[in-house]
């Protein structure tokens, strides 16, 4: 995976140096560097681990990820003392991914059959309703007509693994907000596929 000013190069003299830094960020005093460096390694692997999801494509899902991190880079003085710099940061990630799948000339698909698991295997032990379609592309479908919001409780929450609180922090709303998407997006999935299932709670769902 590339890194933004991190890449060594190869000079005529047959020496390796590393390049300067990039512009947006000559003159930065030393704690925005590395700041910017923090979130970075925080962030980076999150990124294309979603944008993957959405891209299902390794090339482009780095693409989304670098240039949302140019984009980043740019604004950092200003994106470093947000309030929520995380939750903003994700708001341009999902910019630069629906950018990429323009320039693929076909939709993201927010589905990726190989996390899929987590979503239709919700309780250990349990035979959920969901587990007959895995290979049905109607839940995909389903699952990508749902509302912003829905979606992406979903994507965080299931296809991606996370708690409820990690996905409000992310989301930028409380895990209560997330618990109630999480819900709405089983019980309009289970009517869209005509599939028995009763929402707990907690978002999961009972059989």
């Amino acid at each position: 995976m590339s890194e933004v000013g991190t890449e060594e190069t190869e000079e005529s003299d047959g020496a390796v140096h590393l390049p300067r830094c990039p512009a947006p960020m000559a003159g930065w005093p030393p704690a925005l560097h590395e700041s910017y460096w923090g979130f970075h390694a925080r962030w980076h692997d999150d990124f294309f681990a979603y944008a993957h999801v959405d891209l299902r494509s390794e090339a482009a899902a780095l693409a989304a990820v670098d240039t949302t991190f140019q984009d980043l880079m740019r604004q950092w003085p200003r994106v470093s003392v947000m309030e929520k710099p995380a939750a903003y940061a994700w708001t341009v990630l999902r910019k630069r991914i629906i950018d990429q799948g323009r320039r693929r000339r076909r939709t993201p698909i927010p589905v990726d059959d190989d996390v899929l698991g987590g979503l239709l295997d919700e309780r250990s032990g349990g035979i959920d309703p969901f587990d007959t379609l895995v290979e049905n592309l109607a839940l995909h479908d389903a699952i990508g007509r749902l509302p912003e919001r829905q979606r992406e409780a979903v994507r965080h929450c299931y296809l991606l693994g996370r708690t409820t609180a990690e996905a409000a922090e992310i989301l930028d709303i409380d895990a209560a907000t997330i618990r109630s998407h999480l819900n709405r997006a089983k019980r309009r999935l289970a009517r869209e596929l005509r599939i028995p299932i009763t929402p707990t709670g907690d978002g999961k769902a009972s059989s």
